[in-house]
């Protein structure tokens, strides 16, 4: 089995690919992957979305909503 991470921000992807991979001793997940490249969840039979944008102060959850909506469309086919 195989951990594949994904982010846009290329430092704060290699630190938690680091800190990921110091805890591999107590996990079952054999291997660590981390690119900018959504190509590394090719086959994957989970995948959790953490992304969206930051509420801006006196804007709408609506308009919040379609924001993230936008890009959630970039990620996901």
């Amino acid at each position: 089995d195989e951990l594949a991470l994904v982010d846009v921000m290329e430092d704060r992807l290699k630190g938690e690919m680091m800190d990921l991979q110091h805890g591999l001793l107590f996990l079952k997940t054999s291997k660590v992957v981390a690119d900018k490249d959504y190509a590394v969840t090719a086959n994957s039979r989970l995948v959790v979305v953490t992304a969206g944008v930051r509420q801006q102060e006196d804007e709408s959850r609506l308009n919040l909503v379609q924001r993230n909506v936008n890009v959630f469309k970039c990620i996901i086919p």
